[in-house]
Protein backbone atom coordinates (compact mmCIF):
# COMPACT_ATOMS: atom_id res chain seq x y z
CA UNK A 1 0.00 0.00 0.00
CA UNK A 2 1.15 3.34 -0.73
CA UNK A 3 0.39 6.28 1.35
CA UNK A 4 0.38 10.03 0.59
CA UNK A 5 0.37 12.67 3.42
CA UNK A 6 -1.54 16.16 1.98
CA UNK A 7 -2.17 19.25 3.83
CA UNK A 8 -5.19 21.28 2.89
CA UNK A 9 -6.22 24.43 3.42
CA UNK A 10 -9.80 25.80 2.56
CA UNK A 11 -11.17 29.30 4.28
CA UNK A 12 -8.67 29.06 6.41
CA UNK A 13 -9.56 25.49 7.81
CA UNK A 14 -6.42 23.50 7.06
CA UNK A 15 -6.80 19.47 8.32
CA UNK A 16 -4.12 16.48 7.67
CA UNK A 17 -5.02 13.56 5.37
CA UNK A 18 -3.83 10.74 4.34
CA UNK A 19 -4.94 9.33 1.08
CA UNK A 20 -3.83 5.45 0.43
CA UNK A 21 -4.10 3.52 -2.98
CA UNK A 22 -6.01 0.57 -2.09
CA UNK A 23 -5.06 -3.12 -2.69
CA UNK A 24 -7.43 -5.89 -3.02
CA UNK A 25 -10.05 -6.23 -0.66
CA UNK A 26 -8.48 -3.42 1.27
CA UNK A 27 -11.75 -1.35 2.89
CA UNK A 28 -13.22 1.24 0.71
CA UNK A 29 -14.80 4.24 1.90
CA UNK A 30 -16.99 7.12 0.34
CA UNK A 31 -19.23 9.63 1.40
CA UNK A 32 -23.34 9.17 2.15
CA UNK A 33 -25.67 11.05 4.13
CA UNK A 34 -26.28 9.14 7.08
CA UNK A 35 -29.77 8.83 7.10
CA UNK A 36 -30.30 7.16 3.53
CA UNK A 37 -26.92 4.97 5.02
CA UNK A 38 -29.06 4.05 8.26
CA UNK A 39 -32.25 3.27 6.03
CA UNK A 40 -29.77 0.61 3.97
CA UNK A 41 -28.85 -0.97 7.00
CA UNK A 42 -32.39 -1.39 7.95
CA UNK A 43 -33.42 -2.49 4.61
CA UNK A 44 -30.61 -5.13 4.01
CA UNK A 45 -30.96 -8.78 4.82
CA UNK A 46 -29.24 -9.12 7.86
CA UNK A 47 -28.25 -5.34 8.19
CA UNK A 48 -25.18 -6.38 5.74
CA UNK A 49 -25.27 -2.86 3.75
CA UNK A 50 -21.82 -4.92 2.35
CA UNK A 51 -23.35 -7.43 0.79
CA UNK A 52 -25.97 -5.52 -0.84
CA UNK A 53 -23.34 -3.09 -2.62
CA UNK A 54 -20.68 -6.03 -3.33
CA UNK A 55 -23.81 -7.49 -5.12
CA UNK A 56 -24.77 -4.11 -7.04
CA UNK A 57 -21.48 -3.05 -8.02
CA UNK A 58 -20.65 -6.72 -9.60
CA UNK A 59 -23.92 -6.34 -11.86
CA UNK A 60 -22.76 -2.60 -12.40
CA UNK A 61 -19.43 -3.75 -13.83
CA UNK A 62 -21.13 -6.02 -15.70
CA UNK A 63 -19.33 -9.13 -13.80
CA UNK A 64 -20.89 -12.52 -15.52
CA UNK A 65 -23.55 -13.91 -13.09
CA UNK A 66 -24.11 -11.02 -11.39
CA UNK A 67 -27.54 -9.98 -10.49
CA UNK A 68 -29.32 -6.91 -8.69
CA UNK A 69 -29.87 -7.08 -5.50
CA UNK A 70 -33.60 -7.67 -4.61
CA UNK A 71 -35.53 -4.35 -3.42
CA UNK A 72 -37.47 -5.15 -0.20
CA UNK A 73 -41.03 -3.53 0.05
CA UNK A 74 -41.44 -0.05 1.42
CA UNK A 75 -43.83 1.15 4.21
CA UNK A 76 -46.77 0.15 2.51
CA UNK A 77 -46.49 -1.92 -0.77
CA UNK A 78 -45.89 -5.19 -1.63
CA UNK A 79 -42.51 -6.35 -2.56
CA UNK A 80 -41.48 -5.71 -6.35
CA UNK A 81 -42.12 -9.44 -7.75
CA UNK A 82 -40.41 -10.10 -11.45
CA UNK A 83 -41.78 -13.04 -13.04
CA UNK A 84 -41.94 -14.71 -16.63
CA UNK A 85 -44.93 -16.52 -17.26
CA UNK A 86 -45.77 -16.64 -13.70
CA UNK A 87 -42.69 -17.88 -12.38
CA UNK A 88 -40.75 -15.97 -10.04
CA UNK A 89 -37.42 -14.43 -11.62
CA UNK A 90 -34.85 -16.49 -9.49
CA UNK A 91 -36.49 -19.94 -10.46
CA UNK A 92 -36.20 -18.99 -13.89
CA UNK A 93 -32.91 -17.81 -13.28
CA UNK A 94 -31.96 -21.32 -11.60
CA UNK A 95 -33.62 -23.24 -14.72
CA UNK A 96 -31.73 -21.49 -16.81
CA UNK A 97 -28.52 -22.41 -15.17
CA UNK A 98 -29.64 -26.01 -15.55
CA UNK A 99 -30.27 -25.70 -19.51
CA UNK A 100 -27.06 -24.51 -20.37
CA UNK A 101 -25.35 -27.64 -18.49
CA UNK A 102 -27.00 -29.84 -20.37
CA UNK A 103 -25.32 -31.27 -22.97
CA UNK A 104 -25.98 -29.90 -26.88
CA UNK A 105 -27.93 -32.35 -29.14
Amino acid sequence: MVTLLAICSHNSYSETMTKTTPTKNEIQRFRYDTNSWNQLADAAPGGNRSAVLKQLIDWYIGRPGAALPERPARAGERAPTMEIDGIPLPQVREILRWWRKQPST
